[in-house]
Parts: C-alpha cells; sequence; structure tokens
C-alpha cells in the first residue's frame, strides 16, 4: 500500500507538470516502501540526493514556463521552491553528519510540502498556464 498516492485533485490541468508531481510523489513513496521493509537508512542517502536533483530540474521547467508566459506571481513561488530546496539540503546534510534518524521526519515532511504545495501554490498557476496553451 502506498503512503502517497496521486488522484486527480492534484492535477494542475498541465500533463507535463502533473508527471513530474507523480515522479515526486513515487520518490515519497520509495521511502515508505524501504522503511516498511526496514531498509529506510540504507537509502535515505540516495532518495535524498535524488530527490534534490529531482526537485531542481522539476523546479527549473516550472519557473521557466512561469517566466514565459508571464504568470504574476512568479517571484514568490520560486521563493517557495528555493525554501523546499533549502529544507531537502538541510535534511540531506544532517543525514551526511551521521544522524539516520531522519526517515520518517523526512518522509511526513514530504508528503505534507507535496501535498500543500501542489493544492494550493501550484493550483494557482494551472488555469493561467492552460490559458496560455502550455500543456
Amino acid at each position: 500500500m502506498a503512503f502517497f498516492i496521486w488522484d486527480n485533485s492534484f492535477s494542475v490541468g498541465v500533463p507535463s507538470i502533473d508527471d513530474q508531481h507523480r515522479n515526486l510523489i513515487k520518490v515519497t513513496d520509495r521511502l515508505f516502501e524501504a522503511m516498511k521493509v526496514g531498509k529506510g537508512n540504507e537509502v535515505i542517502g540516495e532518495i535524498l540526493s535524488s530527490l534534490i536533483d529531482y526537485t531542481i530540474t522539476h523546479f527549473t521547467y516550472e519557473e521557466k514556463i512561469m517566466q514565459t508566459t508571464g504568470y504574476p506571481a512568479y517571484l514568490a513561488h520560486s521563493q517557495v521552491h528555493q525554501n523546499l530546496i533549502q529544507t531537502v539540503t538541510q535534511f540531506h546534510e544532517r543525514f551526511q553528519a551521521g544522524n539516520t534518524l531522519l526517515t520518517v521526519e523526512l518522509m511526513n515532511f514530504l508528503k505534507t510540502w507535496l501535498m500543500n504545495h501542489i493544492k494550493e501554490d501550484d493550483m494557482k498557476y494551472g488555469p493561467f498556464l492552460v490559458a496560455k496553451g502550455v500543456k
């Protein structure tokens, strides 16, 4: 059973962005699945690195579309992205410093952050981007 399940309530109406959001959710589920079998601490470093890389790629993509289309709340949205990258980087640094008890804290943070960010922040740009013809 998955920890975080995608459904249409997460769709911003832009298929390319929805696909990337699904991938972010899958990363959270990878950590959950590893934890269920007692391997959370073994994979957390890899998952954190993967998450940092993928979020940067996703945020860059999202922000480029916002800039190109003239999305009015681009700067505020970009700052929210930077805050997440900083927080996940801090989790990674804590793990590298020897704190291996981060899996539950990280998993809950990711689920809460993704749910809130997609359903609140990203839903605001969805109709704007769709109206601009972004797919």
